[in-house]
């Protein structure tokens, strides 16, 4: 897992809108902008809301390929 993946994958699924996620996802505005940043990481509770608020599951935010049958983490990113 890498902190760029983390941050990556956080921007694409907030799409512009981070105000709402927040919302949905139930977190805080400035955090939200701090997982964006890269300045923090979020913890387990966070991603599991985030990954609810997005329909992701998890292990994606962490570097996981999503498809409709399986996560998996690739090689490269399991280190």
């Amino acid at each position: 897992m890498s902190l760029t993946v983390v941050k990556d994958r956080v921007k694409l699924v907030v799409d512009g809108a981070p105000k709402t996620f927040a919302e949905s996802a139930n977190i805080s505005l400035s955090a939200l902008y701090s997982y964006m940043s890269g300045r923090r990481v979020p913890s387990v509770a966070v991603l599991y809301r985030m990954a609810e608020a997005s329909g992701y599951p998890m292990e994606w935010f962490l570097g996981g390929e999503f498809n409709d049958r399986s996560v998996r983490l690739t090689s490269s990113e399991a280190r």
